[in-house]
């Protein structure tokens, strides 16, 4: 029987992992490529995930046709996450196909998942007005326990195609040969 992981290792852990997570977030955020653009040296990692806000997106953040781009600005706000949490599973766990999607909602939740082809990672839903952390420590901590949860789920994957394989490989190598 295993013993469980002590709190405060446990604590640790999550948040050394969220870090990483919240610096890849900042680094796609601030980037010269990323989907948000201020025209100031902003730090839209702050503006975006550490500031509360009453709209789904800050005002000054927010693309040029609002009926038309509100969809993608959410569907940008929550993809920026989960692709920080995805590039933290890929370096860990080797090259995977894992995929982000983002139901964007307006007046409703918004639900994102990190799936593979045959199993579902994580699965998140929540207001976009109501996506954010009150600190950065804060966001650590919880990424991490997404991100512990994830991977937990690939590991589990991966044992199971291991299993699949040597299993199709056993009864490759106990099959009768033609006779001639």
């Amino acid at each position: 029987m295993q013993e469980k992981e002590p709190t405060e290792q446990t604590h640790e852990r999550h948040l050394a992992t969220g870090r990483r997570i919240v610096g890849r977030i900042r680094d796609d955020a601030n980037g010269g490529d990323g989907y948000f653009y201020s025209g100031d040296d902003e730090d839209l990692l702050r503006s975006l995930y550490l500031t509360s806000r009453d709209t789904a997106i800050p005002e000054h953040l927010l693309s040029d046709d609002y009926l038309h781009d509100i969809h993608g600005d959410i569907r940008a706000l929550y993809g920026q996450v989960f692709n920080g949490i995805r590039a933290e599973l890929i370096e860990n766990y080797g090259p995977s196909t894992i995929w982000v999607v983002v139901d964007p909602g307006i007046e409703d939740c918004t639900l994102s998942v990190l799936c593979t082809d045959q199993s579902l990672l994580l699965m998140h839903s929540s207001r976009a007005w109501q996506f954010f952390w009150r600190t950065e420590d804060e966001a650590a901590e919880e990424l991490g326990r997404w991100y512990e949860g994830a991977a937990a789920r690939l590991q589990a994957e991966k044992a199971a195609e291991l299993r699949h394989e040597a299993r199709d490989e056993s009864l490759t190598m106990n099959a009768p040969t033609p006779c001639g």
